[in-house]
């Protein structure tokens, strides 16, 4: 079932990390870090390395993915 498929059909889901395949199928994120929302919206409209590094302390880039063109986060340390 696609997300659209299963928020259609009343169902919801929550992912607590980032990364692997979330950010390429979610219609929407919510960012938090010490329990504070930093950013929330569409993945296209929110992620990017100045988020991911805020969040996670993960210094990276971000680009579109060659599939999905969705943000798609590369590690660069």
């Amino acid at each position: 079932m696609t997300g659209r498929a299963a928020t259609a059909a009343g169902l919801r889901a929550f992912f607590s990390t980032i990364g692997g395949l979330r950010h390429r199928f979610a219609d929407h994120l919510v960012a938090m870090k010490a329990g504070r929302v930093v950013a929330e919206g569409a993945p296209a409209d929110i992620v990017d390395a100045e988020l991911i590094e805020e969040v996670f302390d993960l210094p990276c880039v971000v680009v579109p993915d060659p599939v999905t063109g969705t943000p798609m986060v590369v590690p660069t340390a």
